[in-house]
Order: structure tokens, then sequence, then C-alpha cells
């Protein structure tokens, strides 16, 4: 017992000199310092207006892309649409025009120039408008080539 009583003195004296279990006392914290939410709002601020101007600005960008793209697909759709027609309208008379020389008539001048005529510009046509243009010359050749028969 008078150990016990001996350590809890030396212990005692330790925490009167203060030196207690021979350690150095921390040092001093800093005065904590309140929240600034002015601070806070204006270090977030700039990247928080940059980070909308690129959503708003990429949403238009994507959506007037995909648009672009979509009138795109459709006119090209359009313009195989009207090719087709067309070059059958070209092979149609162009099968009237052999039908003729094989059966040896005088193949008409005005129909072998709108044969030769509807063959050029469906080379050169770009559009579903031209297309439809290449289209009529045909049809006119049709209906010459009618006209001489009847």
């Amino acid at each position: 017992m008078t150990d016990r009583i001996a350590t809890v003195l030396d212990r005692l004296h330790d925490l009167l000199a203060e030196v207690a279990l021979g350690r150095p006392q921390p040092a001093p914290q800093p005065k904590p310092v309140p929240f600034d939410v002015r601070l806070v709002i204006g270090a977030i601020a700039p990247w928080v207006l940059v980070g909308s101007a690129v959503v708003i600005g990429g949403a238009g960008l994507v959506g007037r892309r995909t648009r672009a793209g979509m009138r795109a697909a459709a006119e090209r759709r359009r313009l195989d649409g009207a090719s087709g027609k067309a070059l059958a309208a070209i092979n149609l008379l162009g099968a009237r025009i052999l039908a003729v020389e094989e059966s040896g008539e005088e193949v008409n001048p005005a129909v072998a120039e709108r044969h030769a005529t509807a063959r050029t510009l469906y080379d050169q046509a770009l559009t579903a408008e031209a297309m439809a243009e290449v289209e009529k010359v045909a049809d006119e050749g049709m209906a010459l080539e009618m006209a001489v028969r009847s």
C-alpha cells in the first residue's frame, strides 16, 4: 500500500509542476473563423455562371446539330425518291426510243434531244427539285413520242 501512495504522490507532484507524464503541452489553437456566406458565394458564383452558360450553349448547339441532321436526312430521302422517279422516266423514254429504232422507223429528233437532256440533267442534279425537273423533261419527251405516233 505504501508503493501505491508513493505513486499517487509522484503523479500529483508532476501535475503540479506542469510536466504531466513528461509530454510537452500542445500549441494553442487559433481562434475559429466564423463561416462567411458571402465569401463562399463569391468563390462559387463565377463557376456557376460559366457552368450554366456551357450547359445552355451546349444544349442549343446540340439541338441545332440534331435538327440539321434530321433536315439533311429528310432531304436525302426526298432526293432518293425523286431520283428513282426521274431515272424510271428516263429509262422508259429510252426504251421507247429503242423500240422505235428496232421497228425501223425514224426517231423524232426532239424526243432524242429530250432523252439526252434528261440524262445530262440527271447526272448534274443534286436536289429533289432538280430531279423533278429531270422527270419533267423526260415526260415531255414521252409526250412528244406519243404525239408523233398518233
